[in-house]
């Protein structure tokens, strides 16, 4: 006999039935950002506008599989940012109790304390920090990076990379409409990277340096998409990065990393400062094409 016909009200606490919905202070964290929620929270506190089933969420977030948004949801609801509104299957008691699972990697810790060293704090927040503390803020936001990078580091080892949607531009609607930047100093990498474009029928251009980049910035390229290496002859990607996220015209220009750091600390930190994609080398044709896709909202 299976589980469902032993008790039918298991089908009740199916994950993807799961309803949710925004508190107070999810409206508030969503609508006034303060660094208390990262970047891949946010983007999941905008979807909670209203009372969702996990599966009308995964819709939307794509790239999240269900499992993911259970251990995310989790989180937001510790935080008391969204609430499980399907009060029935709690009181059933067959609301989720599995803990947050990156919480048993034991490179879990690892990465917090990583990015809480990359945020200068490190120190764990204290129970009763007002959320208006940097300390708190630094806490949490670490937190939540980690559990974004942990995630973002098992879709890279299964698929080869890991990418956000970003809002497509109006109007663009096949590859023939969007310009990809490529930023790669080795020649060869550079050349792989622009044929893959290329055969897709992407417009490209490239660029050899940071110096050259903010050049094509400058006279108005306006790229749609950035394939932006870490290790650069005259800076760094991640530096860049930041950079680029805290100016007002390029915060939503859509960055995908493209480099050989694979750790998780350097995923956590291309996270960290916004990168909507990472793709690490070696990497396949079908990888980087793909990647590119998702980034721009094309699948």
């Amino acid at each position: 006999m299976g589980n469902d016909e032993r008790n039918p009200n298991l089908q009740q606490d199916l994950p993807e039935l799961r309803i949710y919905r925004l508190t107070g202070d999810g409206r508030e964290a969503r609508d006034h950002p303060n660094g208390r929620v990262s970047r891949g929270f946010l983007r999941l506190l905008a979807v909670l506008d209203g009372k969702q089933t996990l599966q009308s969420i995964q819709g939307q977030l794509t790239y999240l599989t269900i499992q993911d948004l259970v251990i995310w949801c989790e989180e937001l609801t510790r935080l008391k940012l969204i609430e499980r509104i399907d009060q029935k299957a709690i009181e059933a008691g067959f609301a989720y109790t599995g803990g947050i699972e990156f919480e048993r990697d034991p490179e879990f810790s690892d990465v917090v304390e990583q990015i809480c060293v990359a945020l200068d704090r490190t120190q764990p927040m204290p129970e009763k920090t007002e959320p208006e503390t940097p300390r708190f803020v630094t806490a949490q936001t670490a937190r939540l990076v980690a559990i974004e990078a942990l995630n973002t580091t098992r879709n890279i080892t299964l698929h080869g990379f890991f990418a956000y949607p970003s809002r497509r531009a109006d109007g663009k609607g096949k590859p023939s409409e969007f310009r990809i930047l490529i930023v790669q100093d080795d020649q060869l990498e550079t050349q792989m990277a622009n044929l893959i474009a290329s055969k897709d029928g992407y417009i490209t251009a490239v660029a050899h340096s940071l110096v050259a980049f903010r050049g094509a910035l400058r006279a108005q390229l306006k790229p749609d998409l950035v394939l932006l290496d870490v290790d650069l002859p005259d800076g760094n990607g991640f530096t860049e990065l930041e950079s680029l996220r805290s100016k007002a015209e390029y915060a939503r220009l859509c960055v995908v990393m493209l480099t050989s750091r694979s750790s998780q600390a350097d995923i956590a930190q291309g996270v960290m400062l916004g990168a909507n994609g990472y793709v690490t080398k070696p990497y396949t044709p079908a990888t980087l094409q793909r990647a590119i896709r998702k980034a721009l909202n094309l699948e």
